[in-house]
């Protein structure tokens, strides 16, 4: 068939076309690629520590109403002792919602002219104490029971039983299946924490499910509920038995004009999970609730790459190649692949040398080849100060510091991830070294003394990792979903120097590489909608967030919310949770839904307005009030 001109010059035209677009394109990737930049550092000085204080308790060893008590805020007591498990995770809880909390050994007196709105009560201060907690419950003070007294005393005192909403002590231990989480308490959705194989069983449940067996009257809310062995449930049934007489764990109870929130176990001693659960009752206790968050999902890589080719025989083995090759042929394009089709940004946090005993010296001129890599994978470069068997030398920081300013000039590193526990020693050198990038601190050790995030001195602030990603238990995912519901934050975390330094099968890269893809992208899902951040984005959100000044009001139908715009960077961010209200509009800032009932709001002005109408999608519960 014969072409005619016209359709010549047509399929020309056509062709030059998509030729200019496919140039245009790789012009404007180019141009936008800053490979020998970190493109998420700027040179606006970072805010230092102003209205973020330490965890601390306000006038400890009385009950008496704190001075500086803001109207936004409330009166809360925790009655215990001051260097409890309870008391760090309410501490820390009062650190970010800057809800102040005094410590007591003493409950108040009834009859005292004020009274605290909450109290927070160990279990050691509440025996022989049941008169006196049901005179403050009837003027309306809510109690939460951080976890119950032993089962002989609960077994005895009638009082308390009624209190708790209580309807029957059944026996003093159980030994559960497992967990049911009912949706609508902690964001994240439902849970039920149990396994059908002996095998899932060692990788997932690591609850404590020996627990005292009571079960609530009709007039209580659960939040989470023990689930009984096929055996037990059987005798469960014979029974007769319903839902509400299966073993509580945590749930509500009204008694004269207060609320008691009661918690059966250890949770609240673990800080994650018990700053989300304080949290969560918080909501519970109103009608809508309203309190600022992070918004930062944080994905850090440790010891990637690693700039050393050390342990040479084994890597050769299980590679066939040297970990600088490993690591650029095999470990990052999987995470370029990660980051294109998730939306993921990575932080990796390079180890000039891993194990400081190898005789191999660090590589030259490597940064060329990984810093195009990490640009194209949307992600950062940080510094790793991990190392086996050896602790934070502050010699080797400044080694380190040397060696990154002579391979990558331009490049600025603005954060270093270290499971050394001291992570102030680690601040403090960094100033010594005069290194004014430096920012945060990322540590992979829960060290119970470190707040999840905060402040470590008047420049540089820590993130802690709450989750490592080549396991996910059942107390990992509470603790997961605790901190997400408080402060909408995550820092999920693998170490790469276990896949060249393995100690099982499972470390390999080839099986560790489909544990974390799948985690990573299964236990984040119910919050896909918070912002994937790198490091040193996150630490400008944890800034924002400790600065930012708020109030939150209602008029009828019309939450506003008010900041201090000379508290905040940008945008601020705030959760809202209510009880069968959805957003009609908005003004001011944006919302995206999280769940039902709960939303993320972005203040974009000083004023931000938003309008509730009853939801249309609310579902009354077939189960009445008691789940």
């Amino acid at each position: 068939m014969m072409i005619t001109k016209r359709q010549f010059s047509v399929t020309i035209v056509i062709f030059i076309t998509l030729l200019l677009l496919f140039m245009g394109f790789q012009i404007g990737k180019e141009a936008a690629s800053t490979p020998g930049l970190n493109k998420y550092v700027s040179d606006i000085d970072c805010k230092s520590k102003s209205t973020a204080s330490e965890p601390a308790f306000v006038n400890p060893g009385t009950t008496g109403k704190p001075e500086k008590l803001s109207k936004e805020n409330e009166w809360i007591v925790f009655v215990g002792n001051e260097n409890s498990g309870y008391a760090d995770t309410v501490k820390e809880w009062s650190y970010y919602t800057r809800n102040p909390v005094s410590l007591s050994k003493e409950l108040p007196l009834a009859g005292s002219e004020s009274l605290p709105d909450i109290i927070m009560v160990e279990p050691a201060f509440v025996n022989e104490h049941s008169k006196q907690i049901a005179d403050l419950m009837e003027k309306g003070v809510d109690v939460i029971f951080l976890d119950l007294p032993d089962f002989s005393y609960m077994e005895s005192d009638y009082l308390l039983q009624k209190m708790l909403g209580i309807r029957k002590v059944y026996q003093e231990e159980i030994t559960l299946k497992g967990m049911h989480l009912f949706k609508g308490f902690l964001l994240g959705g439902e849970r039920v924490f149990e396994t059908d194989s002996e095998e899932d069983e060692d990788k997932f449940q690591d609850l404590d499910l020996t627990v005292p067996w009571y079960s609530v009257r009709g007039s209580t809310k659960t939040f989470m509920r023990g689930t009984l062995s096929d055996e037990d449930a059987e005798e469960a049934l014979a029974k007769q038995l319903k839902n509400e007489d299966m073993p509580a764990i945590v749930w509500r109870s009204y008694y004269g004009k207060g609320n008691a929130f009661v918690v059966n176990g250890n949770y609240i001693r673990n800080r994650m999970i018990g700053m989300g659960f304080l949290q969560a009752m918080m909501y519970e206790r109103k009608d809508y609730v309203v309190y600022p968050v992070i918004n930062s999902q944080v994905f850090s890589v440790d010891c990637l790459p690693i700039l050393t080719n050390e342990n040479q025989k084994t890597v050769e083995e299980l590679y066939g190649r040297s970990i600088t090759k490993a690591q650029s042929d095999i470990i990052i394009p999987m995470f370029i692949t990660l980051s294109a089709k998730y939306d993921k940004k990575t932080t990796c946090f390079l180890s000039v040398k891993y194990n400081r005993s190898d005789p191999e010296q660090p590589s030259q001129d490597l940064m060329k080849t990984y810093l195009p890599m990490i640009d194209e994978m949307n992600g950062e470069l940080a510094l790793s100060e991990n190392h086996p068997d050896s602790g934070f030398n502050s010699e080797e920081l400044e080694s380190d510091f040397e060696y990154l300013t002579s391979e990558a000039p331009k490049y600025r590193i603005s954060a270093i991830m270290s499971s050394f526990g001291n992570l102030k020693e680690l601040s403090d050198a960094v100033i010594n070294a005069n290194d004014q990038n430096i920012r945060t601190v990322s540590t992979s050790a829960h060290n119970e003394s470190i707040p999840v995030v905060g402040y470590q001195n008047d420049r540089i602030t820590c993130q802690q990792t709450t989750s490592n990603l080549t396991r996910h238990t059942f107390t990992d995912e509470l603790e997961h979903l605790g901190v997400q519901t408080l402060l909408a934050y995550s820092n999920c975390y693998y170490n790469i120097a276990d896949a060249f330094y393995p100690e099982t099968d499972e470390d390999k890269w080839q099986n560790s590489s489909r544990e974390i893809f799948s985690n990573l992208t299964t236990y984040n899902k119910p919050f896909e909608m918070l912002d994937c951040l790198t490091i040193t984005e996150s630490d400008s959100r944890i800034r924002t967030y400790f600065s930012l000044n708020y109030k939150a009001e209602r008029n009828a139908d019309v939450i506003t919310v008010t900041t201090d715009s000379d508290s905040a960077d940008g945008t601020g961010y705030f959760i809202l949770r209510t009880h069968d209200e959805r957003i009609d509009s908005i003004s001011g800032g944006k919302f995206k839904q999280i769940e039902e009932n709960a939303y993320l709001i972005s203040t974009e002005r000083e004023k931000t307005e938003i309008k509730l109408s009853s939801s249309l999608s609310a579902l009354v519960d077939m189960e009445g009030s008691n789940r």
